[in-house]
């Protein structure tokens, strides 16, 4: 035999022969055929035991090495000769009397705790025993359940050991997440290069060229593999599709970190698997995943393709990308349909975009901002009378009110905030209109002896006359002081959050909507607040109000509690007194930030006020209705002009002081408080009297004027006498998209099946929906302007309609209800706000849910989801191509 063909033997081989010639004690020799090398220490310790290693070429030498060794000592003999050469002096001392050949494959079985191997774990070459052998972890390898043991098993863990991880078996994700540690990637770059190759062969076959991908190129960076992913992400958004010529550079220059050309679909799905790592970890700006998107960017940067990183779904330069793409499309003096309709488009992919939390400053701004375009390309119908104006506040003034206070705030990126800068004034200038004419009304109203009453509008003295008493349940009145319509919009979200079913009066055949209430003049406490608890024209202080209110009424004073408890002894103990009917409590918190704080900037939720969580959950500890109202509104500071006047209130002014200019109204008569019972107010919101603050109120202006008056009670109590369960109380622009003429580009984008994607540069107007991403279109069909009745009608008409009405039973909705309620879906082009739709049928928000299911028993022929609802649970759809064919519809349109 040729010395030459025989092993090198490895020190962690020869110490898996030492242990097994120590622990099984029938030999103290054994002799091991490999070339008579050794480079290890002469004398290896095995458990206390020593283990002398020699290598050897002569019988002489071998039998000396036995001679050296005493009677507690072991030996290992490293020879290049034959039994026969070596003779019976020696092979009497040695294990089995042979002379074993050198094999590390026989090492492997016992390190797992196996009696075999499997044969797809030795077809992988001599690399695996030598590489498990040389990296044994100090506590072992894993222990294999059965005798068996498969190469999957083996090489995921020797994989798992050179990345110096623990846990669960691999995927692609789990991979992805080790790598991410950079000790992991340095560990991995450290090993050596065969056993690396080797590894990424193996993964390959296993796990995927997606896995392999990742472990080459962490063999080449020490950029993290997740963001190698993201950049893949937008590198190949698809992998048969076309690319751009800057794309296909920078796919070109990235191949010096995958050692060669990299395969589109491993790629696409490193992307992927980068992506729900990502999401599953959600998107908190911690400090490393800050890294990994930072490196992301610098690699497309690198690249020579930095504009890539703005068509992601996840680094922040995408969602930036897609503000500016809103911002362009209303950046205009003038906003027009076709400005909104690319904000549509833009919105979409903003809310598209992983990194679009809806508690974002910047998210919450956008959308808002889409909805004051909305809000400025619907006609304006000019209001007839106060009553209408109060109104009108209520449905539509206390919203755009609400949604321009988020544009005011703005955006930090300066080319946004010149749009919503645009954007706020219109909106402004148009509330401006309103507040000149509801403040004519009013003054001319007032003066007049306010002999005319209003329907449905009562006067803040009469509330309690005509509103709260007539109710004839035991109830909480909640007197937020300086609340506006606009922060009881948010109020009421945060009641209904909480289980709270909102009521409204529907006597007199009028519209199921909030009510508001007429302030006193000047719109200040002193008179509103104190003519609310007197129940009639009053002027007065706190100490006024509990003598004139005929109940326990609550101050802030009165509401601290002693250690351990939320609300003070005294009014737990009123709430829980079944024999008071009225219990009444006074939170000044939104009138404080007036003066301190920014009440345009702050999101009015039941958390944010304080008691007013507590007092809900008090109410229904106690079956209490709760009440919400105020004594005035406010309006906000965004760059008043002050006119400084002596005597002077913050909103308004003496009569004496001069005649009104511009912005200012005369009021008098009897409920005009005021000293002489005249006093001169401002309608237009950026006059102020006094001194500079967060917000005032005195004014004319309807959000000072016009008080909100909510009554909720519990899912399941009965509604009080002429009131009902209230439905969504948003205007429909607030929920639902412009509709053009003609089918126009969405905002979605697409699957990631088909990632199209397109750029061009300095887009138009026209251009702006498909300037950045491919933006998915409308349904094709659709119904003709002015045809929507007719089909609905048609629907109604047919004979499969009356079948599928006969199968429903009495569970079948009426023929009016469903008719409502398709006129909406076919005039949205089959996609609707779920609200909306309770509005269409005056119902509660939850009474639509079982709206819908008695629809979709109606609508879906055999099954098929001709009426559906989208994966964000309020949005329903409305297949109209599927409807048509369902009920055998002739509409072209249909």
């Amino acid at each position: 035999m040729e010395s030459t063909m025989l092993p090198t033997a490895s020190t962690a081989l020869v110490r898996e022969y030492a242990k097994r010639l120590v622990e099984q004690k029938s030999a103290r020799l054994q002799v091991l055929q490999a070339l008579p090398r050794w480079e290890g220490e002469p004398v290896m310790d095995v458990g206390g035991t020593a283990v002398h290693v020699q290598p050897v070429s002569s019988q002489l030498a071998a039998i000396e090495a036995i001679v050296d060794v005493s009677e507690d000592e072991f030996l290992i003999l490293l020879t290049d000769m034959s039994a026969a050469d070596l003779g019976d002096a020696v092979m009497v001392h040695t294990r089995n009397q042979s002379v074993e050949i050198l094999d590390q494959w026989s090492a492997v079985p016992s390190l797992f705790g196996a009696t075999a191997l499997d044969r797809s774990l030795t077809q992988r070459g001599n690399w695996v025993p030598a590489a498990l052998l040389e990296r044994r972890p100090a506590s072992g390898w894993p222990q294999v359940p059965n005798g068996s043991l498969t190469g999957d098993v083996v090489l995921f863990a020797l994989l798992s050991s050179v990345l110096g991880s623990t846990g669960p078996d691999l995927d692609e994700v789990r991979l992805l997440e080790i790598l991410d540690n950079p000790s992991s990637r340095s560990a991995w770059r450290n090993a050596p290069l065969e056993l690396r190759q080797e590894l990424i062969a193996w993964t390959s076959d296993v796990l995927g060229t997606a896995a392999s991908l990742a472990l080459t190129l962490a063999s080449e960076s020490p950029i993290s593999t997740l963001a190698f992913g993201l950049a893949f992400d937008v590198l190949w958004p698809d992998i048969s599709g076309s690319a751009e010529p800057n794309q296909v550079a920078a796919r070109t220059r990235v191949e010096r970190f995958g050692n060669g050309p990299i395969n589109a679909g491993a790629a696409r799905r490193l992307a992927d698997s980068a992506i729900a790592m990502v999401l599953r970890r959600g998107l908190n700006d911690t400090p490393q995943l800050m890294q990994v998107l930072t490196q992301a960017e610098e690699l497309l940067n690198d690249l020579g393709w930095a504009e890539g990183a703005e068509r992601s779904s996840i680094l922040p330069q995408g969602l930036a990308a897609r503000l500016r793409m809103l911002g362009q499309a209303l950046d205009t003096d003038n906003v027009r349909t076709e400005n909104v309709l690319a904000a549509e488009g833009a919105l979409r992919e903003i809310l598209g975009h992983h990194k679009a939390e809806p508690t974002n400053p910047e998210i919450v701004a956008a959308q808002m901002a889409v909805r004051v375009g909305r809000w400025l390309t619907r006609v304006e119908k000019p209001t007839a009378s106060l009553e209408e104006s109060l109104s009108l506040q209520m449905t539509d003034g206390a919203w755009i009110d609400r949604a321009r206070s988020a544009v005011w705030s703005g955006s930090v990126h300066e080319s946004i905030s010149v749009s919503y800068n645009k954007l706020a004034d219109q909106a402004a200038a148009r509330r401006a209109s309103r507040d000149g004419v509801a403040a004519a009304q009013a003054s001319k109203w007032t003066q007049a002896g306010a002999g005319t009453s209003m329907q449905s509008v009562p006067c803040i003295e009469s509330v309690l006359e005509d509103v709260v008493r007539p109710l004839k349940s035991r109830s909480l009145l909640i007197v937020l002081d300086g609340m506006s319509a606009s922060n009881a919009t948010e109020i009421a979200e945060g009641a209904a959050a909480r289980g709270w079913q909102e009521q409204v009066r529907v006597a007199n055949g009028g519209a199921a909507q909030r009510m508001a209430a007429l302030a006193v003049f000047p719109t200040v406490t002193t008179y509103s607040r104190t003519s609310l608890f007197a129940g009639y024209l009053k002027a007065g202080q706190q100490s006024d109000e509990k003598a004139l209110f005929n109940g326990p009424l609550f101050h802030k004073n009165d509401l601290r509690a002693p250690a351990g408890q939320r609300l003070s002894t005294e009014l737990s103990a009123a709430l829980a007194d079944q024999h008071q009917p009225l219990v009444a409590v006074v939170l000044n918190t939104i009138d404080d930030t007036l003066a301190k704080h920014d009440p345009g900037g702050t999101q009015w939720r039941l958390e944010n006020i304080q008691y007013l969580r507590e007092l809900f959950d008090s109410a229904l500890e106690h079956g209490r209705t709760v009440i919400l109202t105020s004594d005035h509104g406010h309006v906000v500071e965004r760059g008043s002009t002050s006119r400084p006047v002596p005597g002077a209130g913050t909103r308004w002014r003496p009569e004496t002081s001069g005649p009104p200019s511009d912005g200012e109204i005369l009021f008098e008569g009897l409920r005009v408080l005021a000293p002489g019972g005249k006093a001169v107010l401002p309608w237009l919101e950026d006059i102020r009297y006094g001194n500079l603050q967060a917000g005032y109120h005195g004014g004319a202006s309807l959000a000072e004027m016009a008080i909100p008056l909510l009554v909720f009670s519990r899912p399941g109590w009965p509604s009080p006498a002429g009131w009902a369960p209230a439905p969504p109380q948003a205007p429909v622009w607030w929920n639902e998209r412009v509709i053009a003429a003609e089918p126009v580009p969405g905002g979605r984008r697409e699957q990631k099946s088909a990632r199209k994607k397109k750029q061009t540069a300095s887009p138009s107007l026209e251009q702006m929906p498909d300037t950045l991403f491919e933006l998915e279109h409308p349904p094709a069909v659709r119904a003709p302007v002015g045809a929507e009745m007719s089909i609905a009608e048609s629907v109604l008409a047919s004979t499969i309609y009356h079948e599928q009405s006969e199968r429903a039973g009495r569970r079948a909705l009426t023929p009016g209800r469903v008719q409502a309620i398709l006129q909406v879906l076919v005039e949205y082009r089959g996609r609707v706000h779920k609200d909306t739709l309770a509005q269409a049928s005056s119902v509660s928000s939850a009474q639509m849910n079982s709206e819908l299911a008695a629809l979709k028993r109606l609508l879906n022929v055999e099954g098929y989801p001709v009426l559906s609802q989208d994966s964000d649970g309020v949005t329903v759809l409305l297949d109209l191509k599927l409807l048509s064919e369902q009920f055998e519809l002739d509409h072209q349109s249909a």
